[in-house]
């Protein structure tokens, strides 16, 4: 679950997994109360607490918002009102909004395109609910609330699988090595959308609850207060009761789930300034033509770029069939940049690996989506080598990333946890920064400095090598005031030549049971450097590091 600092009531818990929601732990509760579920409960070390990152959340939905262009021109994020819905713990965007109007012609079927968009979101790790309606509201309505008990379902169907893997990984990792463990790849599951026309749409929102209507919290508590839970329910009383008493905005959403008022979808695109477009007075296929076209549109978005002094951080190319489904090449960028070639060389990188199949293009347009100020320098009087080089190390981030995709170029970021497993999480290169100033530097450093007595500004206290969880150890000759002189792990003995130590290390309350450790760094008589601890809750010794 991730947890989040409110300004009045401290932490409390953000979002919760369908896990956690088993446990009876529910968005917004504090989290001393999750804490003491979490105790209660049969499985309380299967749940972890992280902190809520609500920028990173507002980049990977935009980020599905420009790929998303693929199936529909309009796509746009849910707008919000100044307070926030019932059944909803988090004031920002959580669904996007596409306009298929006459667009299932181009899939096979209004089906087969909810199908293809469930699909593509499924490649990126998301289970999606998915509705096409004839109005926004309904399509919201029944796709937040009518695949709900889908959803849980599949989910849990998910969390069933994951903790067998895990059984079978724990009985194998008996006899191996000291390795990283690999990640769980949990079966393939797309629920089935709902795709309904007018009729449809209101006969299945009638057994809806109100917070279907995106309502305020205040008027769906007042609403449940009256005995009223359910939109049939609502819409049985009279309307000018309900304006008078609840007022004209539950009236509002009433209309625009029946349509009886319009609701446009605000479009999630770039500044108009930074959109380029060519049609073709011939529709084409050829790849020649297309690429000559994309570099043309690239010399006039650079061109708009520089005048501003901006640079593209986040830039689309689409290309619009005549009777098929658009394509998008989406390029996210490490530093901002307004270099034709550069830009060029990414897109057509991207136009080799995504053309699988060759489509009558009429329409090519590039637009930035998220641009950044370029840096300007004065050049420095003697050259330095970590600025001569910044630029070429830019280009190569965003070659890699472009190629490798950008969730195989990371770099680690710090956390100030006490937690070791804790202190450090990996993020992409690309896409969150607007410029590349805080690139990470290392140092060399020599063997004698790892066998010096660890201070606390060293950078080597900590293993070079971490283990994803802490391993058991064997205990076989134990010492009152330090380490076992002798211990077994995976079936092999290790003799203690000597140690540093201990360091203790606590975890915060509010992520549940307290762990407490005191860690020593030691040296055995083969020569291993380890980081092993001991738990001093149960006096169990455990294995989290190696230094060589």
């Amino acid at each position: 679950m991730l947890q989040a600092r409110d300004p009045r009531r401290g932490f409390v818990v953000a979002a919760a997994s369908s896990l956690a929601r088993e446990s009876g732990i529910l968005p917004g509760m504090p989290i001393s109360e999750a804490n003491s579920l979490v105790l209660q409960g049969a499985r309380p070390s299967s749940l972890v607490i992280l902190e809520h990152d609500p920028q990173e959340e507002i980049e990977a939905i935009c980020r599905l918002a420009d790929g998303a262009q693929q199936f529909s021109p309009t796509v746009g994020l849910e707008t919000l009102d100044a307070k926030l819905w019932a059944g909803r713990s988090l004031l920002q965007p959580q669904s996007l909004l596409l306009d298929a109007t006459n667009l299932g012609t181009l899939f096979g079927g209004e089906v087969a395109m909810a199908n293809r968009v469930a699909r593509w979101l499924h490649s990126f790790g998301y289970l999606s609910c998915i509705a096409i309606a004839d109005s926004v509201g309904a399509a919201w309505a029944l796709a937040n609330y009518g695949m709900r008990v889908q959803a849980a379902q599949a989910l849990h169907t998910q969390n069933l699988f994951a903790s067998e893997m895990r059984k079978e990984n724990d009985e194998e990792e008996e006899n191996e090595e000291i390795q990283s463990q690999e990640g769980i790849e949990s079966p393939a599951i797309l629920l089935h959308p709902i795709v309904v026309d007018r009729a449809g749409s209101r006969e299945q929102s009638k057994g809806l609850p109100i917070e279907a209507l995106r309502l305020e919290t205040a008027c769906a508590q007042a609403l449940r207060r009256l005995g009223i839970r359910r939109l049939d329910e609502l819409l049985a009383l009279p309307r000018e009761g309900l304006a008078t008493r609840l007022g004209t905005k539950l009236i509002d959403r009433i209309d625009q789930l029946w349509q009886f008022a319009e609701e446009p979808i605000l479009s999630f695109h770039a500044d108009p300034e930074f959109i380029v477009e060519q049609s073709l007075e011939h529709p084409t296929h050829r790849r020649e033509t297309l690429e000559e076209v994309v570099r043309r549109l690239a010399i006039q978005l650079c061109q708009r770029l520089l005048t501003r002094g901006r640079g593209g951080l986040r830039v689309l190319c689409r290309f619009d069939g005549v009777r098929t489904p658009s394509i998008v090449l989406q390029l996210d960028l490490f530093r901002a940049t307004a270099e034709v070639e550069h830009l060029t060389a990414l897109l057509l990188g991207q136009f080799d690996r995504q053309w699988e199949r060759a489509i009558e293009v009429h329409r090519v347009s590039l637009q930035a989506t998220m641009t950044g100020e370029l840096l300007w320098q004065q050049p420095s009087l003697f050259e330095v080598e970590q600025v001569a080089h910044r630029e070429s190390v830019a280009k190569l981030i965003d070659g890699l990333s472009s190629r490798l995709g950008r969730k195989a170029v990371l770099a680690p970021q710090i956390h100030r946890d006490p937690q070791p497993e804790l202190a450090c999480s990996w993020r992409p290169l690309t896409g969150l920064r607007s410029d590349g100033k805080s690139q990470t530097t290392s140092r060399k450093l020599s063997r004698s400095s790892i066998h010096a007595e660890p201070q606390v500004e060293d950078p080597l206290r900590r293993p070079l090598s971490l283990l994803p969880s802490p391993q058991a150890l064997e205990p076989l000759s134990i010492s009152p005031d330090g380490p076992p002189q002798r211990f077994r792990h995976r079936n092999k003995t290790h003799t203690l030549s000597r140690y540093w130590g201990p360091e203790r290390i606590e975890s915060g309350w509010w992520r549940g049971p307290s762990q407490r450790r005191d860690y020593y760094r030691i040296e055995t008589d083969e020569g291993r450097w380890l980081w092993i601890f001991c738990q001093l809750q149960d006096n169990r010794w455990f294995l989290h590091g190696a230094f060589d």
